[in-house]
């Protein structure tokens, strides 16, 4: 690809993930929330995370598809759980985390995101145990700013979940991904987009 295709297209990247944002800015918290508990419900029900074991699902940013009800049932439902921690500013920097419990969830600081984040050394000074070494998961809920029809993904532009794919997947014997669904509003869904790549 030309160095002008590519800075077009990082132009069109640019306009989609605003244009996604002022329709988000429309919303209420209340709308998001109602419009979540409808997406968990159809998340719960599949037989994808019925089977699953160890699931990683994001925490959601407060202009984001909530993922609260699920988490919930991850716990109550003894699946174990993990989370993204972003470590550093480059694109390989996002560890994958077990939480150990509701009480552990809540006790989570803030990132700079908003975004609760586990800290990588439980209280007790054990290391938690990291998806990238267990290799156990069976589902991951991928967040994104849009998603087309075919299941192709746009983020923010850091690149954090594509090299934590790649990493994931070279490390398994088959060098592929558990399932992987992405989790959004319908404003975030858009017809088949170049700016939205496949994984």
């Amino acid at each position: 690809m030309s160095t002008a295709a590519m800075e077009e297209m990082k132009r069109e990247k640019k306009a989609l993930r605003k244009a996604i944002e002022r329709e988000f800015k429309q919303l209420s918290r209340d709308e998001i929330d109602s419009t979540s508990a409808r997406l968990a419900s159809h998340v719960l029900a599949s037989p994808e995370f019925i089977q699953a074991k160890s699931i990683c699902a994001y925490l959601s940013m407060p202009k984001e598809a909530s993922t609260s009800v699920i988490v919930d049932a991850i716990l109550a439902q003894g699946k174990r759980l993990y989370v993204p921690k972003v470590t550093g500013p480059n694109a390989q920097d996002m560890v994958v985390l077990q939480v150990e419990s509701r009480q552990d969830l809540d006790s989570f600081p803030k990132s700079k995101w908003n975004i609760p984040e586990p800290e990588l050394i439980l209280p007790n000074g054990i290391p938690r145990l990291n998806a990238m070494e267990t290799l156990d998961l069976d589902l991951i809920l991928v967040p994104g700013v849009a998603f087309d029809r075919r299941g192709n993904r746009l983020g923010h532009g850091k690149g954090y979940y594509d090299s934590f794919f790649e990493r994931y997947a070279a490390k398994t014997s088959d060098g592929n991904l558990p399932w992987t669904v992405g989790i959004s509003l319908a404003l975030q869904v858009v017809d088949h987009h170049a700016d939205c790549q496949p994984k």
